[in-house]
């Protein structure tokens, strides 16, 4: 806590510095605290947001802001209201941390005109960012942060030019009374309040916490709430991500009570969700995303099709198939599915990251919502995940998924598509090589349905290896392969 707070003293005072630049990944802009994400470029980032926002018409509607429990998130928040404010926008500001989908639940349920939300979701500690919501609630696609860049390139040089009147008075807001209301809505709440489940929810010192709590306060369910506490560090993990590295006391704590029949963690803003089974055993995003599509279709009686970015299982595929439904595949990032959902009311949309949107709330990734679902599906059924996936492959057979992140060189960065391109192998793993695409980085088609794909990280500087195949052996002996080439590209 200590080198963060250093790492970013003073920073309150900074308005008048030259912006560094500013750029969006696959979801929003995230960067280091102090070095580029700073108040003067969150500032200026806020005024190309106003000057885009008026020019679109939408000056009469509101713009919700919201922030996470990262450190100063409250003051970049603050800074981006004042902003607006100054710009004659009228703003809703949260009153307490929230999640990301709380505040696209907002936009839509208040007809806003856009939202803003301060997070830099799953990052490491040291980074902080900027997720941009439109007015139906999902992403900011492509076009629409095109234009805000533009017009930040347009003011970086002229300070204070977006004073427009005397400005307006920024409200501070609850915003999660509604949006429980909306999630609880959306599964058979009775169903799960009288199922006496015990659950384990890591909220991971994010935004998370205290949801659940709230919701089954007065009910069966056991509710064992861990990591709850603020905390901007992220002590004893990499960063608030929820994968199986990070959830090692999670894990332990199902394991070691017979009563737990298993466990959820939130990442930092709670967009995003990690499933532990019965035994304390990590289930992956894609057997937990196959859960949930597997329980829409058989167990609530839903149909629709199903939408997945393209590190998503096949097994999804199998399951829709079964029930006669389509499957649609895009790129990774939520900016990508949420149209596709839209456009084609799926059912469901998914992606490897861990998050996951539903038919009748916002098209945007929910992870309270999620687990919830999962809640849902155990009631109904009476049977633990754990059991709950073994029926599943029984069903569908097994498929075996990782995924390795590897620092590189800009400079291996730089050409490293070109030459996976270049350089194809007959084989890879045990297993040849039958195609290869590049809709999302580079992809490699393998025999029985597997594949593997190399993509760079849009949210920090990291190249991910992901891989599927029919067992864990194979799976990891394709991605050692396919790490092994690049680190020699690396030294």
């Amino acid at each position: 806590m200590q080198a963060i707070t250093e790492a970013v003293e003073g920073l309150a005072v900074d308005k008048s510095g030259r912006s560094h630049p500013i750029a969006f990944g696959t979801d929003g802009w995230r960067a280091v605290i102090g070095d580029e994400f700073t108040f003067a470029n969150v500032d200026l980032l806020a005024r190309g947001f106003g000057e885009w926002f008026l020019a679109s018409n939408r000056g009469e509607a509101p713009v919700i802001i919201g922030y996470d429990t990262r450190f100063l998130s409250n003051e970049f928040a603050t800074t981006i209201s004042e902003s607006l404010s100054r710009m004659s926008i009228q703003v809703f500001l949260s009153e307490a941390p929230i999640p990301t989908p709380a505040l696209s639940w907002s936009v839509a349920d208040m007809n806003a005109g856009a939202g803003i939300m301060v997070t830099a979701s799953h990052n490491p500690a040291r980074y902080n960012g900027i997720k941009i919501k439109t007015s139906d609630g999902m992403s900011a696609d492509e076009g629409v942060t095109d234009e805000i860049l533009n017009t930040v390139d347009r003011l970086k040089d002229a300070p204070g030019g977006h004073f427009r009147s005397n400005g307006t008075q920024v409200i501070r807001k609850d915003f999660m009374a509604s949006y429980i209301q909306q999630i609880t809505r959306q599964v058979d709440l009775e169903l799960i309040k009288n199922s006496e489940l015990s659950v384990v929810v890591d909220g991971m010192h994010g935004a998370g916490s205290g949801i659940f709590p709230r919701i089954f306060s007065e009910s069966s369910v056991s509710v064992h709430e861990i990591r709850r506490e603020l905390n901007p560090s992220f002590p004893n993990m990499r960063a608030p991500e929820p994968i199986a590295i990070n959830l090692s006391s999670t894990m332990e704590y199902v394991s070691e009570d017979d009563k737990i029949q298993c466990g959820f963690a939130f990442d930092g803003d709670a967009d995003r969700f990690g499933l532990v089974d019965e035994a304390g055993q990590f289930i992956s995003s894609l057997d937990t995303f196959s859960l949930l599509t597997d329980g829409a279709y058989r167990v609530r009686g839903d149909k629709g099709p199903v939408v997945r970015s393209l590190t998503m299982s096949t097994l999804v595929d199998r399951i829709a198939e079964a029930y006669g439904q389509r499957v649609f595949e895009t790129k990774v990032g939520f900016k990508y599915l949420a149209p596709i959902m839209r456009e084609n009311d799926a059912l469901i949309a998914g992606e490897e990251s861990g998050g996951t949107a539903f038919r009748g709330h916002v098209c945007e990734r929910d992870g309270p919502l999620s687990a919830l679902r999962i809640m849902e599906l155990m009631a109904a059924t009476k049977r633990s995940p754990g059991e709950l996936l073994r029926s599943l492959h029984e069903l569908y057979g097994e498929r075996s998924y990782d995924r390795y992140d590897l620092v590189v060189t800009p400079e291996v960065t730089g050409r490293l598509m070109e030459r996976l391109e270049s350089e194809v192998p007959d084989s890879i793993g045990e297993l040849s090589v039958i195609g290869t695409d590049g809709i999302d980085g580079f992809r490699y088609l393998l025999e029985n349905n597997s594949w593997a794909t190399v993509r760079l990280s849009g949210t920090e500087p990291l190249v991910r290896v992901y891989a599927e195949t029919e067992n864990r052996r194979l799976t990891e002996l394709v991605i050692k392969d396919i790490v092994k080439s690049i680190e020699v590209q690396n030294v």
